[in-house]
């Protein structure tokens, strides 16, 4: 199974780098930091995102074409970015992502009981987990390069202030 999580080095760096700045200021530089990492991933998901292989087909490269990279969830205290399909799992016209993803069981499902003294034995497709992928063959260069935007910005921001 593939990588979810790396060790960054450097963020003691950031970190004191960013206690130079305000909060806005901040969260700005890692917006703009993390938006380039993700941007550094996007390509790399579609190249890796299944096509289906029937003409007859009208969502044909639709997954492929809807990659995008977004804000994430916010908080106060809590700034993301993400690659990805539409606004939400299962909605929209690309509703169909997560089952690509994951995988999902065929046919119409059984109620409780039948299942509990039968069993699912229902065929299964197993999901192509691309971005989990993707992840494993761009994730530490996006993180570099998420890192050195970041940097670079807070330098951008420390250098504005001294010429204002």
């Amino acid at each position: 199974m593939a990588e979810d999580s790396f060790e960054i080095t450097g963020v003691k760096e950031i970190c004191d780098k960013l206690d130079r700045l305000t909060k806005n200021e901040g969260r700005a530089a890692l917006r703009k930091g993390l938006r380039a990492g993700a941007n550094c991933m996007a390509p790399t998901i579609k190249a890796l995102t299944p096509v289906s292989k029937d003409p007859r087909d009208k969502h044909r490269g639709l997954l492929k074409r809807s990659v995008k990279v977004r804000a994430g969830k916010k908080s106060r205290d809590t700034v993301s970015i993400r690659a990805g399909f539409g606004k939400k799992w299962f909605t929209g016209p690309t509703f169909y992502a997560p089952f690509e993803l994951w995988g999902h069981k065929w046919g119409k499902r059984k109620a409780k009981g039948v299942i509990r003294r039968e069993g699912d034995n229902r065929p299964e497709y197993k999901g192509n987990d691309f971005i989990r992928k993707a992840f494993a063959q761009r994730g530490r260069q996006a993180a570099d390069i998420a890192k050195q935007t970041i940097v670079a910005e807070i330098d951008k921001i420390v250098a504005s202030r001294g010429k204002a």
